[in-house]
């Protein structure tokens, strides 16, 4: 009904709750949010990744790493993980955890996660963005796309962690979005080259 007033689905966010214990026993958590993409609005892309539709802040990776023995080893964000349309989704992010060399103890983290099956929705021929996916040591840990919560433990230096959080997704038909865009998309590595698109 008002459709300049509306936007395309977001990739959300959702907590990794971090877990350790020392070795005299005490116990250490800590957590970390990991915020997917806006979705794409009449005239405008997706905004950069956010905690939409929480007020919830992350405090800096340093402090993060000062309460736990995690490394925050990378949390960039990740070209082609919006959705495209004629206003493009904003990129999701890839983020990956490690144990701290430091400690030799197990750690676990706790998640939550969102849009493992379903990706965010496009509007009006907007097109979805990619879906959330969860890697142990490369090995997705929901191929089928399900996964509703659970505890993943790092026992070694050697295991990592990684959330592909999604982007937003597109509004309007992807053909209808001005070259100029396009270009710019490519240049600063939102989107592959059109060679390298599967």
């Amino acid at each position: 009904a008002l459709p300049e007033r509306v936007q395309a689905g977001n990739g959300l966010m959702y907590s990794l709750r971090c877990y350790a214990r020392d070795a005299d026993g005490s116990p250490r958590s800590a957590h970390i949010f990991s915020g997917g993409g806006r979705g794409a609005g009449f005239g405008h892309d997706g905004v950069t990744r956010n905690c939409f539709p929480s007020s919830a802040g992350n405090v800096p990776i340093e402090i993060f790493e000062s309460r736990v023995p995690f490394l925050v080893e990378e949390n960039v964000l990740e070209t082609d993980s919006g959705g495209p349309g004629r206003w493009r989704g904003s990129l999701g992010k890839r983020m990956t955890l490690r144990r701290s060399p430091d400690h030799s103890l197990p750690v676990s983290i706790f998640v939550v996660p969102d849009r493992i099956r379903y990706p965010a929705p496009g509007i009006f021929g907007g097109q979805p963005s990619k879906r959330n996916r969860l890697l142990l040591n490369g090995q997705d840990l929901a191929p089928d796309g399900r996964f509703t919560h659970g505890e993943i433990v790092l026992r070694s230096d050697d295991d990592r962690f990684t959330t592909h959080v999604p982007g937003g997704a597109g509004y309007g038909p992807p053909e209808e979005r001005d070259p100029a865009a396009v270009e710019r998309d490519i240049a600063f590595g939102y989107v592959s080259p059109p060679e390298q698109q599967r």
